[in-house]
């Protein structure tokens, strides 16, 4: 897979689990070749282990810290990881020349692969949970699944481990979409609202991105589609199309009638499960879970095999997960949701007995609006805030909810001290900050463990 850069100076920029992967894949490639390393991150700061590790190379060359673009133009090729912003000045500039390759894991995959052994999967929100269930059904139906990208492996680990008969399920995220020529054979996109403008630039760039999840398909391709998001296909594209929606007007993939999911296909309406007796709760999830489905009809596994993981599949960590009751209080832990559309989603789920939200993290600009009105609407007597888009949120919140009683914090002790306090008996805490986690948080992952451990902290005592 690197053998045309056998010849070429290789840089890998970004020392994520993405470029730790592309880092082994190249030395065992290419063992005696000088290979750069670039992050922003100081070498002092590597995780222990890792350093460790790459101290036994002498062939690296690194370029770490504030100035880590700095001599990128000494190289001929770029393996970039996904999180770096294409349109970053130096990368622009290396761009120019063209002799000069910037490429990806995602694209290197694509380059290697018959697409027509890849399930692509992305979307705003609900990415991980549909690739989730796909990948355990086909497993469950005997399928030689391997799950790559955001919740996966790295798509060229997998591409190592893969044999005549992978067939590949892929979260992909915009940012592994964005300048993707090659799409998957399947492709799915669950939704699409405003997120990581900050990285595309604007909601036009990223919806670009996320549309090339289905742009480069033709005639024998798939694309499978929330019915809300339709008017985002153009005429143009030739791929065979299902549709997924809550309505039961859906002509030619998944829909729900009296209780029911049904399939749909050539006229021919099969019912494939009660939504009762799915373990995954809210009209959210189901729209995942009917995207799900439509793959594995498509691929013909039995109903058997999809009925048994939707009744048992448990919420993966973090998406509206049910940390337990403590002290006649029921928490939520729905820390992945980013945007407010997912916090909205997540209250409309739990219903009135949400009584204290906690909200807010790094500030992306969004539009807080609807959820402040759905706040009004609902049951919700207390808000936690954390910085810096507490302050815009509340501000939005105050102009439809005037009495409402709100507390700005800088930790999760105080935010979860400030629950017990003022959560009544029976009632829900949730966590859905309708923001990023950036600054005081790691990532999403941190801010959920630490709501996790400071509520059991406090009930152990």
């Amino acid at each position: 897979m690197f053998q045309k850069f056998a010849n070429k100076k290789i840089l890998i920029l970004g020392l994520g689990i993405e470029g730790q992967n592309s880092y082994k894949l190249l030395r065992s490639f290419f063992p005696e070749k000088e290979i750069g390393i670039a992050d922003i991150t100081e070498l002092k700061n590597i995780n222990p282990q890792l350093k460790k590790d790459l101290a036994k190379d002498k062939k690296i060359i690194y370029h770490l810290g504030a100035k880590y673009l700095k001599n990128i133009n000494k190289y001929d090729v770029i393996i970039k990881s996904p999180g770096i912003p294409p349109s970053l000045s130096e990368l622009l500039r290396f761009k120019k020349n063209k002799n000069r390759i910037i490429t990806s894991q995602t694209k290197i995959f694509f380059d290697n692969i018959k697409k027509e052994k890849v399930i692509g999967v992305t979307g705003t929100k609900g990415k991980s949970t549909t690739t989730s269930l796909i990948y355990l059904t086909l497993k469950k139906a005997g399928q030689k699944a391997i799950l790559i990208g955001n919740i996966g492996i790295p798509p060229l680990q997998g591409l190592q481990k893969s044999t005549k008969n992978s067939i590949f399920v892929f979260e992909m995220s915009s940012y592994q979409l964005d300048t993707l020529k090659i799409s998957p054979h399947i492709s799915i996109l669950l939704n699409l609202y405003p997120e990581h403008l900050d990285y595309h630039g604007s909601l036009g760039n990223y919806a670009k991105a996320k549309k090339n999840v289905f742009g480069g398909q033709d005639n024998d391709d798939v694309l499978i589609i929330n019915n809300r998001f339709l008017d985002l296909v153009p005429k143009s594209l030739k791929s065979k199309i299902y549709v997924f929606g809550l309505e039961d007007n859906i002509r030619k993939g998944c829909f729900i009638r009296n209780g029911y999911i049904y399939f749909k296909n050539n006229k021919k309406e099969e019912k494939i499960i009660k939504t009762n007796i799915v373990s995954l709760i809210g009209t959210f999830n189901l729209q995942n879970i009917m995207a799900a489905i439509i793959v594995c009809k498509i691929l013909k596994v039995d109903n058997i095999h999809i009925r048994k993981i939707l009744k048992s599949f448990k919420s993966l960590p973090h998406r509206l997960q049910r940390i337990g009751t403590y002290k006649s209080i029921t928490f939520f832990d729905d820390s992945i949701s980013t945007i407010p559309q997912a916090t909205i989603a997540a209250i409309n789920t739990l219903g009135e007995d949400v009584e204290t939200l906690i909200l807010g993290g790094y500030d992306r600009g969004l539009d807080f609006t609807s959820l402040s009105e759905k706040i009004a609407r609902s049951k919700i007597k207390n808000i936690i805030l954390f910085p810096t888009s507490g302050k815009r949120i509340i501000k939005s919140v105050l102009k439809n909810s005037p009495s409402i009683k709100y507390f700005f914090v800088n930790s999760m002790e105080s935010a979860i001290d400030i629950a017990f306090k003022n959560t009544g008996k029976r009632k829900i805490c949730l966590l859905s900050p309708a923001s990023p986690s950036y600054g005081i948080f790691k990532n999403y992952k941190d801010r959920g463990n630490t709501f996790i451990k400071e509520i059991k902290e406090r009930t152990q005592k």
